[in-house]
């Protein structure tokens, strides 16, 4: 999985064991997470009068995301 090879390449090479329920739990934030870029950037894309999400779209709903989680911490 997309995991052990993120792994593996942090730790320069060496492999853990993973929980199925901790890869589970991974999947289902990454999801989440996606879900979000993609919604937010959509508003911004329609804020914008577009009906094409572009690029420039994702990376300021990422910006945002980023201060609204620096803010609240």
């Amino acid at each position: 999985t997309i995991v052990r090879v993120v792994d593996a390449h942090i730790h320069d090479g060496v492999t853990h064991r993973f929980q199925s329920t901790a890869l589970a739990a991974l999947q289902e934030a990454t999801e989440s997470y996606l879900d979000d870029v993609f919604k937010n950037s959509n508003m911004i894309s329609l804020n914008g009068n577009s009906l094409t999400l572009k690029e420039c779209d994702m990376r300021c709903a990422v910006q945002v995301m980023k201060q609204h989680i620096g803010h609240t911490a």
